[in-house]
Formats: C-alpha cells, structure tokens, sequence
C-alpha cells in the first residue's frame, strides 16, 4: 500500500551520508495505493521531484481476510491482494517556471479468492501520466495532471477498458514550507470513477516535520536524521476495472469494484544519492468487493480488516 504521495514526494530532501543507517529495517503500511491505487495524483508542492527523471517500483501484500456477508460469500469465505506497481516519469520540457513531464504506469493486482464460485481475479491498470506545473510567482503555482488508460484484466479488451485519471490543483505559499492547496480530482480512489475536491495545508513545524493535512490523502513525516523518514497517513484504496465475468466466460462482461481504506506508517532510507527504499505496514479496513454487469451482482460483500505491508524502490536520475 502506497501513503498517497507521501513516501516519495520529496526524495530531493533526503540527503545521501546515511550509509550507517543501511542495517536500519521496519515494518509498514501505505497506500497501494493498493491504491495508488489507489490512485494518488500530484499536486504542487511535487514540483521538484519532477524536475528530473524518475522510476518507482512496489510490491504490496494484504493478509487473508474473510467476508462477512453469507448471501453472497458463506463462511469460511476469504481474499488475499497482491499488487504490483511500478512509474516512471521524464521532463520533455523545463525551465524556471514551467514543468511538463510525460511517462508510463503498469498496475496489477492479484485477489485470490476461497470459498465462493470462483477462484482469482487479475486486473491491469495500464496508463500514460502527464504532469504540468507553472509557477506562477514566489508565491502561486498551479500543476494539471491527466492519466488516459486501461482499466481492465486483458482478458477481452472493448470500449469499456478504457478509462482516463486527472486533477487540476493550486498553491499559496505565504512562507517557506507553509502552503495552502486545493483543486478537483477525477479518479477511481473510491472505487468508482468520480469528481471529488482535494484541500488542505503542508506546513512545516518545525525543520524536521512535514504535515500534509489535505483531504483525502493526509499524511506526517519526520526526518530525525539526513536520509531517513518517518512516514504516516491514511488513504482511500479503491478501483474498478472491466472484466470477463469469472463464473461464465461466455457471459456478459462485468464490472468489478473495489472500495476500502488503508492507513499505516512506514519507513524512507535513501541508499545512495538516488535511490530511496520504502517500507511501510499497517491496516486496510471498510473494503468492499463487487462483482456485478446488467443482469446480476455475482459477487457483493464486505471483508473484515486485515493487515498488510509494502516494499519499494524510487529511483531519481
């Protein structure tokens, strides 16, 4: 699970003389973005990271978790996700006060199922980002994203697969680490494709503490010492692909849901001057699971919370 933005956003600030911290190792939990997605979108303050080419890399897994409707899932009934994600991202086009970078995202997750009619469900999140950011004055920047994808499992591919992300945000900043930011996303964060507000601060307390306090992704980090974070959040983990229906191939397509949130803390050790390994564990809880087209739900039940943890790599040329 990916904490939004917030184990990767500023890998610029971690500094590299951390090589006695290299044996350092913990536990958790972020937003995978499942999910990342969960979707995560980019907003300003993000501007320097972009500023040069980047690769991510991450491999999330949540623990069995049974269900608890019996009309749809009996007892003894249970899932388990998988996901891998992996970004990268360049600049086509920079200079003092304009950013435009393009890249590529692959997204697949794995739910094994027990217990009802059908076994797994593979699904691919297959997209294109692009990212621009002006900065308007020392004070004001405004940065747009746009995603076009697939939001599918492969198996058939029609119109339906085919789904786009996006976001439009502005920031003030009244002082040096303080800003306000608020803005509008289209994304799959809840499970859906939906137009949803974004708003809130990043603030600097103090010079080792970052709060990113925006809805709906907020988040904490400390940095106690050069090359290593602290990280904290919580974050919605939705999605929804097209699929094959998984009880009759030969059936009408259908649409598969996921609804849920996760929310942990974790760990940022930069390994060098470009690399930052990520480590978070925490919880998923509230997770939805719908299977359904025109002329039946197949599959509609809540699974109770689990545990989970991610590992990642971020690497930033």
């Amino acid at each position: 699970m990916r904490l939004s933005n917030c184990c990767t956003n500023n890998i610029l600030r971690i500094k590299p003389n951390i090589f006695p911290l290299a044996t350092i190792f913990a536990f958790l939990f972020s937003s995978p973005s499942l999910a990342d997605q969960a979707e995560s979108f980019a907003q300003p303050e993000e501007y320097p990271r972009f500023r040069k080419t980047f690769s991510e890399a991450y491999w999330f897994y949540e623990a069995p978790a049974s269900f608890r409707a019996p009309d749809y899932a009996p007892d003894g009934a249970r899932v388990t996700v998988n996901e891998f994600r992996a970004r990268t991202g360049f600049p086509f086009y920079r200079d003092q006060s304009f950013l435009a970078t393009v890249g590529a995202r692959v997204q697949w997750d794995q739910f094994f199922f027990s217990g009802i009619p059908f076994e797994n469900i593979d699904t691919w999140n297959i997209g294109i980002p692009l990212f621009v950011s002006w900065k308007i004055d020392e004070s004001w920047r405004i940065a747009a994203g746009f995603t076009p994808g697939i939001y599918s499992d492969l198996e058939r591919i029609s119109w339906k697969d085919f789904g786009a992300a996006g976001n439009l945000f502005a920031a003030y900043s009244w002082a040096p680490g303080q800003s306000v930011s608020g803005g509008l996303v289209y994304s799959r964060i809840f499970g859906e494709e939906r137009l949803f507000p974004a708003l809130g601060l990043v603030l600097h307390p103090g010079k080792d503490w970052e709060l990113r306090l925006i809805f709906p992704q907020p988040a904490i980090r400390y940095s106690p010492v050069p090359g290593f974070n602290l990280v904290a959040g919580m974050t919605p983990a939705g999605g929804q692909w097209n699929i094959t229906n998984p009880i009759d191939e030969d059936g009408a397509e259908c649409d598969f849901t996921f609804k849920g949130y996760r929310a942990g803390v974790g760990v940022e050790l930069a390994l060098g001057r470009h690399l930052v390994l990520s480590l978070d564990g925490g919880f998923s809880f509230e997770r939805d699971y719908e299977v359904e087209n025109e002329n039946e739900d197949i599959l509609d039940t809540r699974a109770n919370e689990t545990f989970g943890f991610r590992v990642g790599l971020l690497l930033v040329r």
